[in-house]
């Protein structure tokens, strides 16, 4: 599943190899961009993973950031659209603050999609 403005902060990033939209309550993957294509099974534990890090850090978090040896993790709530979160993976010296302000600016620009009656 893509969503367009996935693919474009991807572009305007390049240290981010997958962008991805979760629901925090389901635990749902929404949509995703990445570098390579990532099976549904990684993209759903990473989902999870997601949740968990708002899980732990608390309701009144907003963002959390996890840096391993390995990679970079950045989630973002969008509080506009409830229970759905951005999580961003790079690689393991990635600019936080940078892709953070990005995934900021992103997340305040989307909407609530309308619902047909």
């Amino acid at each position: 599943m893509h969503f367009d403005g996935l693919r474009t902060y991807r572009a305007a990033h390049p240290q981010c190899v997958l962008l991805m939209l979760s629901d925090l309550r389901s635990g749902t993957v929404l949509a995703a961009d990445g570098a390579l294509a990532y099976p549904q099974e990684n993209l759903d534990a990473l989902s999870a993973l997601t949740r968990d890090a708002f899980d732990m850090a608390g309701l009144a978090t907003d963002y959390v950031a996890l840096q391993t040896p390995q990679a970079t993790r950045i989630f973002k709530k969008v509080p506009q659209l409830g229970s759905v979160a951005l999580t961003c993976v790079c690689n393991p010296y990635a600019d936080i603050a940078e892709l953070l302000a990005g995934m900021h600016r992103f997340a305040g620009s989307m909407e609530i999609p309308e619902i047909a009656a």
